[in-house]
């Protein structure tokens, strides 16, 4: 007896507490912030750790020895295309070079003379022959002084900038002896690595976004120009570059940069604001505000940009829901709109406060 009287309470205080929750709950309306599901262009993004390094970059070395006589630039300075960098003494040379010069001038009025008498059949061809040797040999030690001079005389390969100077005015230097490192920083390089499963995607001209890890909040736009012709049998990746316009030379080589590769043809695709989404332990789904009524949609959601997130299924284009608010909603819960407000600008009365 004691036991069923225990029954009959305890179902009487549960059927209570459901009647006074379900009168709670028909009068219950959450405010919410409401926004239209719309249709954007995304392409696919792979993502990607890369390096930057220079198109042209080498280190100036010594291709001769000798004492430096002369040097004409500065740490740091830009570089025209064949400017002079270094000279390496060169009097001996610059003195060799008159004599065979010289010489050169006499053999060159012998074979003129030599020509005008074999006209004449008045010179043998042997002894023709013989002039014209002498000529060209003498040509050739001329020429041969000259690139030696130009040995001694280091000019820039390719415009460039400079690095820091390794070589003081009277330093003697050896044939290898580092002199300037010098670098061409616009456009340069990004050099990274795409995992196989991606080949397909990849093509030159391509879009790619760079973070370099010295400002990451800076990104930098560049073009795919070359794709490596072999995957990596060690990596299963293939290595790609990319030509990056850097005008500020804010980039340097050497730099670590996180990749962002927007590879794939453009895609019509619907996105949503990623505080609509919610989470249970079925999954995601998110609140359509119907007639001022929460309705539960359940969403299967693909890549997330920003603050926005890709929807394939669940919802179609310019569908109503909820953006804000929706810890408080439960599914048939009556909904009241509320609209943003403005941000408010500063007055000059603002200002004067302050």
């Amino acid at each position: 007896m004691v036991g069923l009287i225990a029954v009959v309470v305890v179902a009487g205080l549960v059927l209570g507490y459901l009647w006074k929750k379900k009168g709670a709950f028909s009068g219950y309306t959450a405010s919410v912030y409401v926004s239209p599901t719309k249709q954007a262009q995304w392409q696919s993004e792979i993502d990607a750790t890369g390096s930057i390094s220079a198109i042209k970059g080498i280190m100036l070395r010594a291709e001769v020895s000798g004492q430096v006589t002369k040097i004409s630039f500065k740490s740091g300075q830009a570089i025209e295309k064949d400017a002079p960098m270094i000279q390496i003494y060169p009097d001996v040379l610059n003195a060799q070079l008159k004599r065979a010069q010289s010489a050169l001038i006499l053999a060159n009025m012998e074979y003129e003379r030599g020509r005008k008498l074999i006209d004449k059949n008045v010179m043998s061809q042997q002894d023709f022959d013989k002039l014209n040797a002498q000529y060209q040999q003498a040509q050739s030690s001329v020429d041969e002084l000259q690139a030696q001079l130009r040995q001694h005389n280091i000019t820039a390969p390719f415009a460039g900038r400079a690095g820091l100077r390794r070589v003081s005015l009277g330093d003697h230097l050896s044939p290898g002896d580092a002199i300037v490192n010098l670098q061409q920083l616009d456009p340069i390089r990004l050099e990274f690595s795409v995992p196989e499963v991606y080949l397909a995607q990849l093509a030159v001209g391509q879009r790619v976004e760079l973070m370099p890890a010295s400002n990451p909040h800076q990104s930098y736009e560049g073009q795919i120009y070359a794709i490596d012709s072999a995957v990596d049998p060690q990596t299963r990746s293939v290595d790609v570059w990319a030509n990056v316009p850097n005008k500020d030379e804010a980039l340097l080589p050497g730099t670590f940069a996180k990749v962002r590769l927007f590879a794939g043809r453009e895609r019509t695709v619907t996105v949503v604001p990623q505080t609509a989404l919610v989470y249970d332990l079925a999954g995601t789904f998110v609140y359509e505000a119907k007639d001022n009524t929460a309705k539960k949609v359940r969403v299967t959601i693909g890549e997330r940009r920003g603050s926005e997130v890709e929807i394939l299924t669940g919802l179609a284009p310019n569908v109503p829901i909820v953006t804000a608010g929706q810890v408080k909603l439960f599914d048939g819960a009556h909904l009241k709109v509320e609209t943003p407000q403005p941000e408010k600008q500063p007055t000059s009365a603002d200002t004067a406060e302050k």
